[in-house]
């Protein structure tokens, strides 16, 4: 799947988690959405994609894993129908994207896209002494796209897989000793780290190191970069507003250098912002709310019940709420910006799904949505994978960071006023966050924040 494709050229995105879309594009053959995906039952399921009118040369990605146990189940087949146009089969052993493009001309129906998924070796937990699970589980879909292209890329209707693609070759020495890998950036940079470096494949392959530009200066960068044995990629979170580190310009040729962005999202969060009460005490060394509230912070006089207080709170944030059109044109600025800038593109990730699916605690630490998304793309683009294959490695990437909740110690709600602005589907305003050690409703954090009451004793 290209990272150069605009958001403006994605006519239908389909998410199949428990907060997805899918529910409408089903005919048969599926399962109950999960929190990643979906399964497909039986030996075929059906999907119908509404096409607008007028379309030529169309791209389709499907996200998806097969169920398998090796070695009595170690692949399955899968043969796609498009508008009753069979593709040639694929076995596939791990999770993989499927892509395929599509000249619209060819169809019988230009209307929409009739996709049947055919699985002959569908088989049941229960049938390979897994579970109790009867269901005959196929394929689990993550997620499908529909997008324009200019001209078709290969042959219509020929599928392939992005296992399939062409690899990067590793830089530096092979031989036995382990592949250095530098990661450089702040705590969202070491979360990507220990992902890669938890991978089973990589463990006795790589020696990831992170390091913190606030904690290592030029010299001990240098230092490391000369000092790493058989350097295989070097790994850098730029900052928005701030130039490249230095350390770019000492890695040396040959060796692949992959950059991201760090990751922020004031739109959920624009009542952030000083409070006069945040200052050091003894038990909060730095502050007792970190995260500011200007809308909260206003009321810190005021009295009245919980009910009264929590009233007026609502009631202030919508006559405060910032134009949410204005505020979005202008992250999607900030996020375009940081994608020029960087071999890691997030902007068509984060402004397709935020609606979607939660993609940040607060506003400034990521789920596990978008910290696996960089892991990814960061050993794609270093190829580090070329020795075990493309497929092994994202299926134990996968596997690894099934329920991975990102940087999630303090979680902050986001104001319901907000939420119903920007139309998030995933919001629930039951749903408890956590603020280290506590679980607290939006109700209660915020009743918190405005008498300022000590959360730890």
């Amino acid at each position: 799947m290209s990272d150069a494709a605009s958001a403006s050229d994605t006519i239908a995105r389909i998410e199949f988690t428990e907060t997805g879309n899918s529910g409408p594009c089903k005919r048969f053959g599926w399962s109950h959405e999960e929190e990643e995906h979906t399964w497909t039952i039986g030996r075929c399921a059906e999907l119908v994609v509404p096409l607008p009118p007028g379309e030529r040369y169309l791209r389709l990605d499907v996200s998806l894993v097969p169920f398998v146990h090796p070695p009595r189940l170690a692949e399955q087949r899968l043969r796609i129908e498009i508008n009753g146009r069979a593709l040639r089969e694929l076995a596939l052993d791990g999770q993989d994207i499927v892509s395929v493009d599509i000249d619209v001309g060819q169809l019988a129906d230009p209307d929409a896209l009739c996709l049947v998924f055919n699985q002959p070796d569908a088989a049941s937990p229960r049938s390979l002494g897994l579970s109790a699970d009867g269901r005959v589980l196929g394929f689990g879909f993550q997620w499908l796209r529909v997008r324009r292209v200019q001209q078709l890329g290969a042959s219509p209707f020929e599928p392939r897989t992005l296992a399939s693609g062409g690899s990067v070759a590793r830089a530096g020495a092979q031989g036995s000793e382990p592949g250095s890998v530098i990661v450089l950036g702040d705590l969202q940079a070491r979360e990507v780290q220990e992902i890669a470096a938890r991978i089973p494949s990589f463990e006795r392959s790589f020696a990831f190191t992170w390091m913190a530009p606030a904690e290592t200066g030029t010299s001990a960068q240098a230092a490391a970069l000369r000092e790493a044995a058989n350097l295989s990629a070097v790994w850098c979170q730029l900052v928005p507003g701030r130039p490249e580190p230095s350390l770019l310009d000492l890695v040396p040729e040959g060796v692949p250098t992959v950059t991201f962005p760090r990751l922020t999202m004031p739109v959920l969060w624009p009542f952030d912002g000083p409070d006069r009460r945040l200052v050091p005490e003894p038990a909060y060394p730095d502050g007792r709310y970190v995260f500011g509230d200007t809308v909260a912070a206003g009321l810190a006089d005021a009295a009245g019940t919980d009910d009264e207080l929590f009233a007026e709170y609502l009631r202030r944030s919508a006559e405060q709420c910032p134009n949410v059109d204005a505020a979005l044109e202008e992250y999607a600025e900030m996020l375009g910006e940081a994608d020029r800038r960087c071999t890691i593109r997030v902007a068509e990730l984060i402004l397709d799904q935020f609606h979607e699916v939660k993609l940040f605690h607060n506003y400034e630490d990521p789920t596990g949505v978008l910290l696996r998304h960089i892991a990814t793309r960061a050993i794609i683009q270093s190829g580090l994978y070329r020795e075990f294959g493309l497929a092994t490695v994202l299926r134990e990437l996968s596997e690894l960071t099934q329920g991975y909740q990102g940087l999630f110690q303090n979680q902050v709600p986001i104001n319901p006023i907000v939420a119903q602005r920007y139309g998030l589907r995933w919001y629930d305003p039951a749903a408890r966050y956590r603020y280290t050690y506590n679980k607290w409703t939006v109700r209660d954090y915020t009743l918190q924040y405005i008498r300022w009451r000590p959360w730890c004793f």
